[in-house]
């Protein structure tokens, strides 16, 4: 999925979806190869999704 079909589907600008992407990146909670997000720390997603 294009970042900017992602942004669409979650109702955020594309810059919002990057900035965020490249904090989760940085952070080693997600990886974005080939148009595809994996997890990679799915308990401190949660946790952030709860602030």
């Amino acid at each position: 999925m294009s970042e900017q079909n992602f942004a669409k589907l979650l109702n955020v600008s594309r810059q919002t979806l990057n900035k965020q992407l490249q904090y989760f990146i940085q952070e080693h909670i997600v990886e974005w190869s080939d148009s595809q997000i994996r997890i990679i720390d799915i308990h401190r997603l949660k946790q952030i999704s709860q602030l």
